[in-house]
C-alpha cells in the first residue's frame, strides 16, 4: 500500500475532521490526522486516529456521478458483505461533505506478480466464489447505461469519441449491446479487482473500494483480475480488446473511465 505523509491543506479534508462529533465512535477530542493511504485517481484516503482506535477517512470523488458511483448502493453492498469479515465497515457517511469514515484494514496490497501466481489467484476465487453467493435485492447494474453515461460525459466536456475510437466502440456497441443485459445470471461483483485493492492482512485476504460494486455478470471479476497478469495496465487493455465479450466490455468500460475521470 502506497503511504505518503498527509498534508493538512486540503480544505475537504479540514471539513470532514471539523465533523467529527457527529461520527459514531469513541473519540473525546479531534481526531489526529496520521497519514495519506493512497494517491489514487477517484479518492483520497487518510488515516486518522481517535483514542486509541484508527479509522480510515475517505475523501469522495467530487466527480462520483459522472463515474457512475453509487454511495447508497455501495452501502448497501458493504453491508451485505458484513458476515464474511473480507471487506471495510461503513461508520459514517457524509453526502453533504462527501466524505466516508470507515474501519481500517491494515495489510499489504497485493501486486500484479501476486495475480500471476496460480496459488494466489486460486485463494482469489474462492472468496469471490463466497461474495458471489449472497443475495443483494438490487436491480442488475445496466453495462449499456454506464458505457453510453461515459460517451455522454466526454461529449459534455467538449472532448467525444472520435475517429478509429468511434468507430471500434460502435462495432462493438452494434454486436454486443444485446449481450450486455441478457443471456446470465446476476451476481454480486466487487468491478474493480486491481491489485492495489486486494490486502494480504493477518485474518487472510481483504478487499477495498466496492464503490463499483453491484449485481454484475459471473465472469466479471474473475475476468478482471486475469488482465492484471500483464505486465502493464496498457498491455492488459490490448489483451482486453481482443478477448471475450466480458474482456471487451471491460476494456470499454475502463477506456471510457480513465477518459472521463482524466477530465475532471
Amino acid at each position: 500500500m502506497k503511504i505518503s505523509y498527509a498534508s493538512a491543506s486540503e480544505p475537504r479534508l479540514d471539513a470532514a475532521l471539523e465533523s467529527w462529533k457527529k461520527w459514531p465512535v469513541e473519540c473525546k477530542h479531534k481526531p489526529q490526522l496520521i497519514r495519506s493511504l493512497s494517491n489514487g485517481s477517484t479518492n483520497k484516503s487518510f488515516l486518522i486516529r481517535c483514542g486509541q482506535y484508527e479509522y480510515c477517512l475517505r475523501i469522495n470523488a467530487a466527480n462520483e456521478s459522472a463515474l457512475g458511483i453509487n454511495r447508497a448502493l455501495e452501502r448497501r453492498v458493504l453491508k451485505t458483505l458484513e458476515p464474511l469479515a473480507i471487506a471495510p465497515k461503513i461508520l459514517y457517511h457524509s453526502s453533504h461533505l462527501k466524505y466516508t469514515l470507515l474501519t481500517y484494514i491494515s495489510g499489504q496490497a497485493w501486486t500484479r506478480n501476486d495475480c500471476s501466481r496460480l496459488g494466489q489467484r486460486d485463494r482469489l476465487f474462492k472468496l469471490i466464489d463466497k461474495f458471489q453467493r449472497l443475495e443483494l435485492e438490487v436491480e442488475p447494474m445496466d453495462y449499456g447505461k454506464y458505457l453510453l453515461n461515459y460517451v455522454k460525459c466526454l461529449e459534455t466536456m467538449g472532448k467525444p469519441l472520435a475517429g478509429k475510437t468511434l468507430e471500434e466502440f460502435n462495432k462493438f456497441w452494434e454486436v454486443s449491446s444485446h449481450s450486455l443485459q441478457k443471456g446470465w445470471q446476476p451476481v454480486l461483483c466487487h468491478h474493480d479487482l486491481i491489485p492495489e485493492n486486494i490486502v494480504e492482512t493477518e485474518q487472510g485476504l481483504k478487499i477495498l473500494d466496492w464503490e463499483y460494486a453491484g449485481l454484475g455478470h459471473p465472469e466479471f471479476d474473475k475476468r478482471y483480475t486475469y488482465q492484471c497478469i500483464c505486465g502493464s495496465s496498457e498491455e492488459a487493455l490490448v489483451s482486453l480488446k481482443s478477448g471475450t465479450f466480458i474482456d471487451q466490455l471491460i476494456y470499454w468500460l475502463v477506456l471510457l473511465w480513465r477518459r472521463v475521470n482524466t477530465l475532471k
